[in-house]
């Protein structure tokens, strides 16, 4: 199974199971450039992107303790952005007065995201995969759709 695969069906999964009470939809535009020109409608569903384009987008590895070369590893490293759409005028927190923190981006999109994007994600990802590194960074004002959400940095490697 390839990773654009399995992030598919992982999504499908999700969307089937309602997870985190979220709708989901997958693209694989797989550059930041192709991501931008994505345009979809559904204002409250996460919008999962697949994108490779690293420096390094996958590599080989061989051992060679023993003088010959055996155990090739084959690794990708690839980014997973989850974002939701949102508008002009929305606190991140509470940076503009009269306006409830409950109605902020924090309550209503990273936080959400946060608790539903955990370890058992990285676990499902493990049946398939071993996940050698990951990392998240919260996304703001990204793209043309002005996305918030949180992007997943991903080190997969499997024997070959």
């Amino acid at each position: 199974m390839t990773v654009t695969d399995f992030w598919q069906n992982t999504i499908d999964n999700f969307n089937d199971e309602n997870q985190c009470d979220f709708c989901w939809n997958f693209f694989a535009p797989l550059t930041e450039v192709q991501l931008n020109l994505i345009r979809n409608q559904d204002e409250c569903c996460v919008n999962v992107f697949l994108v490779r384009n690293k420096g390094v987008d996958f590599d080989t590895q061989f051992s060679t303790a023993t003088g010959v070369s055996a155990l090739e590893l084959e690794r990708e490293i690839y980014d997973v952005y989850f974002l939701i759409k949102s508008k002009e005028g929305i606190n991140n927190y509470n940076e503009m007065a009269d306006h409830p923190i409950s109605e902020s981006r924090e309550k209503t999109i990273f936080e959400p995201l946060r608790k539903c994007i955990t370890h058992k994600l990285i676990n499902e990802i493990c049946k398939t995969f071993l996940v050698t590194q990951w990392q998240g960074n919260y996304i703001y004002d990204y793209q043309d759709e002005q996305y918030y959400g949180i992007k997943l940095s991903i080190t997969t490697q499997r024997y070959i």
